[in-house]
């Protein structure tokens, strides 16, 4: 997770952008942790999945709100990828529809979850406050 903040506040200074802050993996029931970047064009949320090293971005939630709209973030996707160690995934692979081999490798657990929420896309299992 520190590595993570750093990389936040580097990847926000190399876009001309600011931190305005972070909330951690688990708070809220996420699975993800997020880094709230102020950019030119307003706002960004940098997801990290709390298991895997996969980085999505979104708009920021709103309280509540429990579907996450992803966004493509061009220069930060560049920035994270440029920190090595990360699968940066954008918007249409966040996007993508679920699909019976995307979700076959999910153990009883998961299943049951995934079975529970129904999520449609591939982002709202990686990135999910249902947990």
């Amino acid at each position: 997770m520190r590595a993570f903040r750093g990389h936040c506040y580097a990847a926000a200074r190399a876009v001309g952008g600011a931190v305005l802050g972070f909330e951690d993996p688990y708070r809220h029931t996420n699975n993800f942790a997020a880094g709230i970047l102020r950019l030119g064009d307003g706002p960004v949320a940098v997801l990290l999945n709390a298991h895997f090293p996969l980085v999505g971005f979104a708009h920021p939630p709103a309280v509540g709100e429990l579907e996450l709209r992803f966004v493509d973030a061009a220069a930060l996707v560049e920035a994270f990828r440029g920190f090595g160690g990360y699968q940066v995934l954008d918007r249409a692979a966040l996007e993508q529809r679920l699909t019976p081999d995307a979700v076959a490798d999910l153990d009883k657990g998961e299943r049951a979850e995934f079975t529970y929420w129904r999520p449609t896309r591939i982002g709202d299992v990686v990135f999910n406050s249902w947990d």
